[in-house]
């Protein structure tokens, strides 16, 4: 299983196994989209505390 992954500034692409993900983060936000196309959204607020929210349904994977 290898993975690649290709940054530019706060952008990284990451080709895995499993598809493509785009990631956009700074130090208080962070943006991405999962190879099964979720989209998760974190915040950072003052005090170390973490806010993140996960939107839509990813695509199932089958085994057999």
């Amino acid at each position: 299983m290898k993975i690649n992954s290709i940054q530019a500034g706060p952008c990284r692409v990451t080709l895995s196994p499993h598809g493509v993900s785009y990631t956009f983060n700074t130090r208080k936000f962070y943006v991405t989209t999962t190879p099964d196309g979720r989209k998760q959204v974190k915040v950072r607020l003052p005090g170390g505390l973490k806010v993140g929210k996960t939107f839509g349904k990813g695509r199932s994977h089958r085994h057999g």
